[in-house]
Parts: C-alpha cells; structure tokens; sequence
C-alpha cells in the first residue's frame, strides 16, 4: 500500500486507455488498462490472480438510475449480499434507511435515528459492495470543507476512468447527513422521497466516511460523483452524507477495474421504463438538504 505524505502536492490523473470489455450472464463489466503516471492509486495489474480479481470488483444489485424512479422491492438477501464485500453502502426494502458496511457487518440508519445491525435474511433493492484493499494511505492533519475534501480526493485518482471505494476515518467537527423513512406502495420516485427526509446535525464527532466514486460513463447505473455514507465509532449514529468538515484523520482509496452487476428480475423492474436520462434527478436527490 502506498502511503502519502499530508504535505505532498496535488498529481493529475492521465488517461488510461479502455482495454476491453467482458460481459457475463450477471453482467460483469471489466476495464483494464496501463497508467502512464499513476498518481497515487495502485497500478493496474496485467494479469491478476482471481484474488486480485475478487479485490478489485464492485458488486452491484440494480441500479441507482431505476431505485431512483421507485423501484424500491428488496432483490438480494444481506447473507447473499455480503459473500460479494466486506466494504460498502445502499438501502434495504421499501428504502427503509441508509445501509453501511464496514469491516463486513452490515448497519441500517433509520429516519428516527436508530442505529441496528442487519439480518441475513432482510433484503436491498440496491447496494455496492466490495473486498476492500486499498492501494494509497493518506494522513489529513488540516481541517477540510467537504468540497475541498472532493477536491483532494479527485487529484489523488491515477484515472478518472476508474471506480473507487472509499474510506475515510477520523473526527469531523461538523457532519450534516439524513435518512429516508421506509415507503408503501405504491412507491414514490426518489425526489419525492426526500423531501420527508430526517436530517442530523453533529459537532465533533468521530466515525467513518464509506462510499464509492463512480466515472461518468457509468451514469446509466450508478452515481457519477463521489457517494458517502456514515457511522459513527460507538455505531449510535449516521446516515447519508450532506456536507461537512474533517477536522483530521485518514483516508484509504482502493482503484477498482470491475463491476459486477445483478440485473434485478422481478416484475416491476422489468416493466419499468428505464430508457430515460435520471442522472439530473439522481444528483438532485441524492444533494438534497445539503445546504
């Protein structure tokens, strides 16, 4: 694992070339490429073991474009879920909270606040998961704002053509994040959602930053944009990322050059109409409360 100094200046990411792809009957999507000047993120291997395969690939259950529209019916039990990552974040059934997972157990923030940890046999309608093994170790001494932090986070990426799992552990004087409360069918789009949504505000509070950052070509089924959720250290508090500012602590970064993806086969994804752009409504949604 490569390990960066907190003073080391910013590096620019270089195009990485797509090598190919590879589609399998649950939808894998793999890109593989050589970095001319890796910024900090470990380099892309030419022939990886299925070890460093397994490391290197986020799953993912549906897609955030079509849970978005309201398709909100859980698909994977968790006992399923977890053989896929140890690391990672999403909802549950009728998007009854905010999912964290960290160290391979699997926390549900509710709208009330509570705090629980999750059942094998409760169920997500979308989730990403991940083996983590980070490539780069970075030590924040100097208070961030959450857009200086992104901003931060984007210059260490060797490749903006790359996912990324995301780790970041330390004490935040503020965080500001939410939960959705669970819906009844029929189930309203996201937008909609959040605007019930509970929001919380901290002040020194100590806990961890999980989340993904996902390239633009893949808007169409995830985020394009940096994703976090929270935990708190005594696991009493957290939720879905607003905004707010990391007053000192770590972060770890993990490149990932697969996706896997469990296209979901019930009834109501298979009717829904997911031919249209969601990415302005998703972006919308997911930064709603923010400010």
């Amino acid at each position: 694992m490569k390990t960066i100094s907190p003073n080391a200046p910013p590096c620019y990411p270089p195009s990485v070339p797509f090598a190919r792809r590879a589609l399998t009957a649950i939808a894998v999507v793999s890109a593989l490429g050589a970095v001319a000047r890796p910024c900090a993120a470990q380099e892309p291997l030419p022939n990886l073991s299925k070890t460093d395969r397994k490391a290197a690939t986020v799953f993912q259950i549906s897609t955030l474009p079509a849970l978005s529209l309201g398709l909100y019916e859980g698909g994977m039990a968790f006992g399923d879920l977890l053989k896929h990552g140890d690391f990672g974040i999403g909802t549950f059934d009728a998007l009854d909270g905010e999912l964290v997972v960290l160290d391979g157990k699997a926390w549900r923030i509710r709208a009330d606040g509570r705090v629980s940890p999750v059942g094998d046999r409760e169920t997500t309608p979308f989730a990403n998961v991940t083996h983590f093994a980070p490539g780069l170790t970075l030590k924040i001494a100097q208070p961030l704002e959450y857009e200086p932090l992104r901003q931060r986070l984007s210059s260490l990426l060797s490749t903006p053509n790359a996912p990324y799992a995301i780790w970041i552990h330390g004490t935040f004087s503020r965080l500001k994040v939410r939960s959705v409360p669970g819906q009844r069918k029929p189930y309203r789009p996201l937008a909609e959602v959040v605007k019930t949504q509970s929001v919380w505000e901290w002040k020194d509070i100590r806990g961890t930053l999980v989340g993904f950052r996902f390239p633009t070509y893949l808007s169409g089924v995830n985020l394009a944009d940096y994703h976090f959720h929270f935990i708190s250290d005594d696991r009493r508090h957290g939720g879905h990322l607003l905004d707010g500012t990391l007053q000192e602590g770590e972060i770890r970064i993990q490149t990932l050059r697969g996706l896997e993806m469990r296209i979901p086969s019930d009834a109501g994804f298979d009717r829904a109409d997911l031919s249209t752009d969601q990415s302005t409504a998703l972006q919308a949604a997911e930064k709603s409360g923010s400010h």
